[in-house]
C-alpha cells in the first residue's frame, strides 16, 4: 500500500508554524503519529507529522491496529504537511484594510448582490461601518474640544470631556478593532487586493506553494513517492490552493497525454445533463446536475490511465498526482467581487479559461477534430493518437469537495459559482446533548453570540477536550476522514465503446459554463 501525502494550508490571522496541521492530525489520527523533521523544506520550522504504515511487514503494523481500535476512520500511511505562508504578511497598514474592505462593500452594492451575503457578513460589515463612524466621531469630538478651550465663554468641562472622548474612541478601536483588520482582514486585503504593494508577496506565496507541490510530486531520496496527493485549503489558505493547483497545472497539462478514444473521457464529456450551464451569475446549480456520478467518474478516468506513458516516457500518475481539493470555509463563495468587480466579469473570465471550473470550461472555438472540448491535439509532443487537456483543466482529474457550516460567514457553496462538479457539503456544529431522557438542545448562548461575529469559521477540525473521537461537528469530521483515506463510493465501471466508434462532437457548454 503506497503513501499519501496532505497539505495543509492554514487561513488568516497571525498562524504560528504547525499549529494548523497538528490540530487537523489530531483530528484524524489523535496522537498516534510521529512528528519528523522535513529535511527537503527551506523553512526550518516545519516538520513532517506521520501516521503509521500499514504494512504487515513492519512493526508499525500493531501500532496501526491499536490507532484503529481508538481514533474512528484512522488514516494509516498518511503523511500531513503544512504550507505555511503567514509570514510574508507583516505590517500591513490599516488604512489599506479599511480601504480595501469599503471598496468591496462598495462592490456588493453596486452589483446588487448584497441579497446573496448571509447575515454574518452583515454584521461584520455593519461592526466596520461602525469602527469608520467612530473614528470620525472621535475627530470630531476632540475639533470641538479644542474649540471650546479657546474660546472663555465656552464651558471648559464640556470641551474637557469632548477632548477625552475623542481620544477614547481610537484607543477602543487600537484595542478591539485593529487586531482583527491587521492580522485576519488585512492578510484578504493583501491577497485579494489589487494595489500594486500586494503582487509580491501574492507571486511569491504562489511560487513556494508550487515547490512544496513540485517537490511531493518527485522521488525522495530513496527513491520513494506518494501515491496521490490530496490537498487541504481553510479559508485564505483554500484560495492559496485553488492558485497553486492552477498554476502547477499550467507548467505540467502537457505532459498528461490521453488517448483520443478513452471510453471514460468520452462519457465525462457527454455527461447527461451537462448542458445546463452553471455561470457566475447564477445562485443555483442545475436540479440534473450529476456532481456524484462526476466525481467518480473522475476516479475511473483516473484509474483508466493506470501505467499509460507520455511521448518522455514518464507515467501520467507520476505527472500529476493531485486526488482531491478540500476547501473548508472558502471565500470564494464570493469570487463574484473578489475575483471581479461583478459577476458578468467574473463569468467571462471562466469562458475565457482564466479560471478552471469544475468540470473544466470548454473552447468556444472547434479544434483539429472539429470538436469543443477541453483536450486537444498538441502535435509538437503528443502523438496523433493522444490529447491533452488544456490549461484550465486541473478538476478533470482532481475532485473538488467543498466543506462550509451555514453559520459561518466566509465560507458557503462553490458548485452555483465555479462548476456543479464540486461537491458541496454544509455541515453542522453538534447539538448540546441534553439531560437523561431530554432531547438535545441548541448550543449555548454565548457559542450563538460568537457566531455572530464568525467563530464557526475557526471550528472545523475543533475537538472536545482534544478527543478525536469527539469532534465539534461530526459531519466535517466524518467528509474529512472519507476524502483523506480514499473511501468514497467506489467508481462504477464505465462500458467501452465498440471499437468502430469514433469520438462524438460535444455541445459548447457541456463544460458547465456559459459561452459568452
Amino acid at each position: 500500500m503506497g503513501k499519501t501525502a496532505v497539505i495543509v494550508i492554514h487561513g488568516v490571522g497571525e498562524q504560528r508554524p504547525m499549529g494548523t496541521v497538528s490540530g487537523f492530525t489530531r483530528l484524524l489520527a489523535g496522537n498516534y503519529f510521529r512528528s519528523k523533521p522535513d529535511p527537503d523544506s527551506s523553512f526550518l520550522e516545519l516538520r513532517r507529522l506521520s501516521t503509521f504504515v500499514d504494512d504487515p511487514a513492519r512493526i508499525d503494523a500493531k501500532l496501526v491496529q491499536d490507532a484503529k481500535d481508538h481514533v474512528t476512520g484512522y488514516p494509516p500511511s498518511t503523511v500531513f504537511y503544512e504550507f505555511y505562508w503567514a509570514f510574508h504578511y507583516r505590517d500591513t497598514k490599516p488604512g489599506l484594510v479599511i480601504q480595501w474592505s469599503l471598496s468591496t462593500v462598495w462592490k456588493l452594492f453596486r452589483s446588487g448582490q448584497l441579497r446573496m451575503v448571509r447575515r454574518p457578513v452583515l454584521h461584520i460589515i455593519a461592526a466596520l461601518i461602525a469602527a469608520v463612524v467612530a473614528f470620525f466621531v472621535a475627530i470630531f469630538l476632540i475639533c470641538l474640544g479644542i474649540s471650546r478651550l479657546i474660546r472663555p465663554d465656552r464651558n471648559w468641562l464640556v470641551g474637557a470631556a469632548s477632548i477625552a472622548g475623542g481620544t477614547v474612541l481610537p484607543f477602543i478601536f487600537n484595542t478591539f478593532f485593529k487586531p482583527f483588520l491587521v492580522s485576519w482582514a488585512g492578510d484578504a486585503a493583501r491577497y485579494f487586493g489589487a494595489s500594486p504593494d500586494n503582487p509580491i508577496e501574492r507571486q511569491q506565496i504562489r511560487k513556494e506553494g508550487i515547490d512544496l507541490l513540485r517537490r511531493l510530486h518527485l522521488p525522495d531520496k530513496n527513491n520513494r513517492t506518494y501515491d496521490d496527493i490530496v490537498i487541504v485549503g481553510h479559508s485564505l489558505g483554500s484560495v492559496i490552493a485553488y492558485d497553486i493547483i492552477m498554476n502547477y497545472w499550467i507548467e505540467v497539462h502537457r505532459q498528461i497525454q490521453i488517448e483520443e478514444n478513452n471510453h471514460v473521457l468520452m462519457a465525462i464529456e457527454n455527461l447527461p445533463g451537462a448542458n445546463a450551464p452553471t455561470t457566475a451569475t447564477a445562485w443555483d446549480i442545475p436540479s440534473n446536475a450529476p456532481t456524484e456520478k462526476y466525481q467518480r467518474m473522475q476516479e475511473e478516468l483516473v484509474q483508466s490511465l493506470g501505467n499509460t506513458l507520455n511521448k518522455s516516457g514518464a507515467k501520467i500518475r507520476e505527472v500529476w498526482r493531485v486526488r482531491d481539493l478540500i476547501t473548508l470555509g472558502c471565500p470564494l463563495t464570493y469570487a463574484r467581487f473578489l475575483l471581479a468587480d461583478n459577476a458578468r466579469e467574473l463569468s467571462y473570465r471562466q469562458t475565457q479559461r482564466e479560471l478552471p471550473t469544475c468540470p473544466p470550461t470548454k473552447d468556444r472555438y472547434e479544434d483539429e477534430r472539429a470538436c469543443k472540448s477541453f483536450v486537444y491535439r498538441y502535435t509538437p509532443d503528443v502523438p496523433p493518437d493522444r490529447v491533452v487537456p488544456d490549461q484550465t483543466a486541473p478538476f478533470l482529474l482532481t475532485r473538488w469537495t467543498n466543506l462550509y457550516f451555514p453559520q459561518d460567514p466566509i465560507g458557503g457553496p462553490l458548485g452555483p459559482i465555479f462548476g456543479w462538479g464540486i461537491r458541496d457539503v454544509k455541515v453542522h456544529l453538534r447539538r448540546t446533548p441534553g439531560a437523561a431522557g431530554k432531547a438535545a438542545r441548541d448550543r449555548s448562548a454565548p457559542s450563538r453570540f460568537q457566531d455572530l461575529f464568525g467563530a464557526a469559521h475557526v471550528r472545523y477540525w475543533e475537538l472536545v477536550n482534544d478527543d478525536p473521537n469527539d469532534p465539534v461537528s461530526e459531519e466535517c469530521a466524518k467528509e474529512l476522514r472519507k476524502i483523506i483515506s480514499n473511501r468514497g463510493t467506489p467508481p462504477s465501471p464505465i462500458p467501452s465503446p465498440p471499437a468502430s466508434q469514433n469520438p462524438p462532437k460535444t455541445t459548447p457548454n457541456a463544460g458547465g459554463i456559459a459561452a459568452s
